[in-house]
């Protein structure tokens, strides 16, 4: 049974997992929330533009008109002073490829690959995202995502899962 609707936080960094057209596939992105109350913000992600292969990204989101979202956890916070911009100077830098030593794990660079490389990135750096085990914590946003496609399939009421992770959390 999903969560009670967890409330979105100004400044809150949330992993999304939105639908994709192959049935159980997801997009993976990492969402800043610039207004809790509209439960708007700015996608960091990478995204195939019209078919020219994947770039990386910085968009305005309006989450609740958002007809594919099935999934936010909130993973960690950026401080007060700060914003999506700050957090966004450290993942325009997550390389666009497989990471070295990784390419037994991975048979191409996708949305998922680069997410899990941004946050292993911004867990190294003691910013914004506090995530021992990425690996734990993609399994675990997979399980739910899976779980909210299941739910939006049974019921038009659905809208998605909204919950605090306890895989991922602020640096303090």
């Amino acid at each position: 049974m999903p969560e009670q609707r967890l409330k979105f936080q100004e400044n809150g960094v949330y992993a999304a997992l939105t639908a994709r057209p192959e049935p159980y596939t997801y997009h993976w992105i990492l969402f800043v929330v610039t207004n809790g109350h509209a439960e708007t913000g700015y996608v960091l992600h990478v995204t195939d533009v019209g078919g020219k292969g994947l770039e990386f990204r910085c968009e305005y989101w309006d989450c609740p008109n958002s007809k594919s979202t099935l999934l936010f956890a909130k993973i960690g916070r950026i401080a007060e002073g700060l914003d999506y911009r700050n957090l966004l100077e450290y993942v325009r830098h997550v390389p666009m490829r497989i990471p070295a030593g990784k390419e037994h794990i991975y048979s191409r660079f996708t949305c998922r690959v680069w997410f899990k490389e941004a946050i292993e990135m911004l867990n190294r750096s003691q910013v914004f995202v506090a995530c021992p085990d990425v690996d734990l914590l993609e399994k675990e946003l997979f399980q739910r995502a899976h779980a909210a496609a299941l739910l939006k399939a049974r019921s038009r009421n659905f809208e998605y899962i909204a919950y605090k992770t306890e895989r991922a959390d602020a640096w303090s």
